[in-house]
């Protein structure tokens, strides 16, 4: 018999036919017979690089998280050192900012909160923050200008000349109404907040989650504002007159006055007494908040008739408490459906790529 061949099938013995050698090992890499055989270590090396590159994704995505995790507490206690550096630390300061934090490291539920209030948080540092830095940055001060404005735009003549809505307003003043309109200004962020919380965890329809930040560049378009065209409120006037503008001015109540005294309690005298802002009337973010909330309140379908009641009290409680001019509550809803309209182009926008990607 001849030889068998290379591809013979296998004998009895069950041996197998013959096949080209496979890759050998060499180190960490492989081998092929006929390839140039690897330097001694170089496989190794390779393999190291793709280990520290590895370790390098790693580390970067955990630091990204952690970053994440920890910036909360981060931005609280940089200022909260920055403020004990001034010697200006409140009580109120250390209470909210460990309440702040507690609730972050708490439980699932609790964190959600947080990330709902954190924008206000935010708010909350960098309004504070502004008795620091704001009378390094104001431009001029206007006083007569807003005033003479008021009266060409909204004056209301009679028998002692025109008057503006404000000055008009301190003529029927009662103690009903000062009561009704002393509670809508001590409450408008607590309600902004309140209905804000019912659009997120209750309704939870598309764009609910956007409210909270719409307020915080709602805020930052405000404050910015007190800068470049800071403004006396309608109560300097009515104190200090038309005269160039007094630095040394500590913040007013105003009307509020009248609510602490039917009460019987200083509530606006301490809240007014920490106020980092005299010359901010314009705009007026009192009424900035509800009508934030009225335009989210007609996007979602919920709670439409309270939101524009409270905006159109909030309106009239600005002016009659003397705290703001009717120019100061135009400005004000101008900003509120500007940043309305900006937050949900960008945010629908951004759901679109999302869900594209």
């Amino acid at each position: 018999m001849g030889r068998p061949s290379a591809t013979a099938a296998p004998d009895r013995a069950g041996s197998k036919a013959f096949r080209h050698p496979g890759p050998r090992s060499c180190g960490s890499e492989s081998w092929h017979p006929g390839s140039t055989r690897p330097a001694p270590g170089g496989g190794a090396r390779r393999s190291f690089a793709r280990e520290l590159s590895r370790w390098r994704g790693y580390i970067s995505t955990a630091s990204a998280g952690r970053l994440r995790e920890w910036a909360p507490a981060l931005v609280l206690s940089g200022y909260g050192a920055a403020l004990a550096v001034l010697g200006a630390v409140r009580a109120d300061h250390l209470l909210l900012g460990g309440l702040s934090l507690v609730v972050y490291h708490a439980a699932h539920a609790e964190r959600r909160m947080f990330s709902f209030l954190f924008p206000a948080i935010l708010t909350g540092v960098i309004y504070d923050s502004q008795r620091f830095w704001g009378n390094l940055l104001r431009a001029r001060i206007r006083v007569s200008e807003p005033y003479q404005l008021e009266q060409a735009l909204f004056g209301i003549p009679t028998d002692r000349g025109t008057l503006t809505p404000n000055e008009w307003l301190q003529r029927i003043v009662h103690p009903a109404l000062d009561l009704v309109t002393g509670f809508a200004y001590l409450t408008f962020i607590g309600v902004f907040i309140a209905t804000a919380a019912y659009f997120v965890f209750w309704i939870r329809k598309s764009g609910s989650a956007r409210v909270m930040w719409a307020c915080f560049w709602l805020n930052c378009l405000g404050f910015s504002t007190y800068y470049w065209y800071p403004a006396a409120p309608p109560w300097y006037l009515e104190a200090y007159g038309l005269g160039p503008a007094r630095l040394d001015v500590p913040p007013s109540i105003a009307g509020c006055l009248r609510f602490d005294g039917l009460l019987g309690i200083s509530l606006f005298g301490n809240m007014y007494s920490r106020a980092a802002v005299v010359f901010g009337a314009i705009p007026s973010l009192h009424v900035a908040y509800p009508l934030l909330t009225a335009c989210y309140a007609f996007q979602l379908g919920h709670l439409r008739a309270f939101s524009v009641f409270f905006y159109l009290l909030m309106c009239f409680s600005a002016v009659y408490l003397n705290h703001h001019y009717v120019l100061d509550l135009v400005w004000g809803s101008v900003y509120a459906i500007v940043i309305y309209g900006v937050v949900e182009a960008v945010g629908r926008r951004g759901a679109v790529i999302r869900s594209h990607g």
